[in-house]
C-alpha cells in the first residue's frame, strides 16, 4: 500500500513537471528530464533505505525465533518419554521453518528493487508462519 502511494505521488510529480513544461515554454526538455531523473533517484534511495530497515527487523526477528527454538531443544530432556518423539518432531519442524525464514532473508538481501516487494510479502508470510508454529509448540510443550 505504501509503495502504491509512492508510485502515485511520483506519477503526480511527473505530471506536474510535464504540465509546467507545457505552460512555461522556457523550460527545456533537458530540464524536465533532469527533474524526472532526480525524482527517480530519490525514490530509489528511499526504497533501498526502506529495504535496509526491513532487513534489520527481519534479522532481529530471526535471532529471536532461533533463540526460542534453541531453548525448546534444550528443554527436550525434561519432557516425559511418551511425549519425547512428538516434541522432537515439533522442534525439527520449527528448525525447518527457521531455515525457510533465513533463506527468505538472504533472498531479500540480494534482491533487486523490482523483486523487493514480492520478497517482502514472502518473508512476512514465512515469519508469521514461524511465529505461529513456535507459539503452538510452546503451548504443547508446556501444557503438562
Amino acid at each position: 500500500m505504501k509503495n502504491l502511494k509512492r508510485i502515485i505521488l511520483m506519477c503526480s510529480m511527473l505530471q506536474v513537471i510535464a504540465c509546467s513544461a507545457q505552460e512555461n515554454e522556457t523550460t527545456t526538455k533537458e530540464e524536465v528530464k533532469e527533474e524526472v531523473n532526480e525524482t527517480v533517484e530519490t525514490v530509489k534511495a528511499y526504497t533501498i533505505e526502506e529495504k535496509d530497515e526491513l532487513l534489520e527487523q527481519f534479522e532481529a526477528k530471526r535471532d529471536q525465533t532461533k533463540t526460542q527454538i534453541d531453548e525448546m531443544r534444550m528443554k527436550l530432556d525434561s519432557i516425559k518419554k511418551n511425549n519425547m518423539q512428538a516434541a522432537k518432531e515439533k522442534v525439527n519442524d520449527l528448525e525447518r521453518r527457521q531455515e525457510k525464514f533465513e533463506k527468505k532473508i538472504e533472498e531479500l538481501q540480494t534482491s533487486s528493487e523490482e523483486a523487493y516487494n514480492n520478497l517482502k510479502a514472502g518473508i512476512d508470510s514465512a515469519m508469521t508462519e514461524l511465529e505461529k508454529a513456535i507459539e503452538k509448540a510452546n503451548k504443547e510443550f508446556y501444557k503438562d
